[in-house]
């Protein structure tokens, strides 16, 4: 939660006050979109409620879109039940410290961290 609270707080994040996430899918919401460039990573919040629904890194064309229409996620059939992950949780935080294993991501998200002491670790 660390990382999502300094991506909110950072007056360089640019915040998408009327956006959507899934556009064009049955899950399509009114979403809050923001994006930081010095993390690469965009957090959603529901528009209605201000419930977090996700934190991630997005692809080249879910970042043109995101910029293009303030949408994030969705639009693109061909990624909607690709095997990426969407949720996975970054390497390192803003200040370049690894990803503590007791943190929101592996706690809240269920998402099992990769140990980058292994030789053959990808993301």
């Amino acid at each position: 939660m660390d990382i999502i609270e300094a991506i909110a707080e950072d007056p360089n994040s640019q915040w998408f006050e009327k956006g959507t996430y899934q556009a064009d899918t049955n899950r399509e919401i009114e979403s809050i979109n923001i994006y930081n460039e010095e993390a690469n990573r965009v957090v959603v919040f529901k528009r209605s409620t201000g419930e977090f629904v996700t934190f991630c890194q997005p692809t080249s064309k879910e970042y043109d879109d995101l910029m293009e229409t303030s949408n994030f996620g969705g639009r693109d059939p061909d990624q909607w039940f690709s095997s990426q992950a969407k949720n996975l949780p970054p390497q390192q935080n803003i200040e370049n410290e690894m990803t503590p294993v007791n943190s929101f991501e592996s706690n809240v998200l269920g998402v099992t961290l990769i140990d980058s002491s292994e030789p053959d670790w990808q993301i």
